[in-house]
């Protein structure tokens, strides 16, 4: 039984009180359901009688909030190998390979940052696909990812270098897109774009 300190007891009376179709292998409709009536359920008003914001939310996500320091150290460090890394790819391989192709001056400084990105989006995909599909049964068994779930629990370390590469690298394309990219008329969006989808990510991993 799950333990379920930061509800009250009226609160846990209430979840306790829920009606509805459970399944020990739902599927993906069955998923949205469920949380659709749990949404439902839990932002009722009488459920946020106590909640003052901004402090209960602070309070909440701090006592949620696990995020060492080391760890940001290492998706700094890895934000600036991915730099380097793509630094090389476009100097060494992108370089020969435009002048080799006869693209034209704009497609020139187009092809490095879109060849850059195919590659990169490619393999974190492909390593994603065999996360969900063939690690951990993820995308077929959606409802594994709540085994065993407990604040602040263990991330396995491939899971883990997923959450830390795709926040390098978001990390990393603020900077490319000030200084890398070719610059576009949507050059503030993508500038937010980048920092919201870092910050979801690390929200996601600091919070789990």
């Amino acid at each position: 039984m799950m333990d379920h300190s930061y509800l009250t007891n009226e609160q846990l009376q209430e979840w306790k009180n829920l009606k509805g179709n459970f399944t020990v292998t739902p599927n993906y409709i069955d998923l949205i359901i469920g949380i659709w009536n749990t949404m439902s359920w839990y932002y009722r008003p009488v459920m946020w009688r106590n909640y003052t914001f901004p402090h209960s939310f602070i309070e909440e996500f701090a006592r949620h909030f696990y995020f060492p320091l080391d760890q940001v150290y290492c998706i700094v460090y890895l934000a600036i190998f991915i730099t380097i890394l793509r630094y090389l790819f476009e100097k060494l391989i992108c370089k020969p390979l435009v002048y080799w192709l006869g693209l034209k001056a704009i497609d020139k400084k187009k092809f490095p940052e879109s060849a850059w990105k195919c590659f990169f989006y490619t393999l974190t995909w492909s390593y994603s696909v065999y996360l969900l599909h063939y690690r951990y049964s993820y995308f077929q068994e959606p409802y594994l990812i709540w085994d065993d779930w407990s604040p602040g629990m263990h991330i396995p370390f491939d899971i883990k270098s997923m959450y830390f590469i795709q926040c390098g690298f978001y990390l990393h394309s603020v900077y490319g897109t000030l200084y890398m990219d070719y610059k576009r008329k949507d050059f503030y969006v993508m500038l937010l774009h980048h920092v919201v989808t870092m910050a979801l990510i690390f929200v996601s991993y600091a919070t789990r």
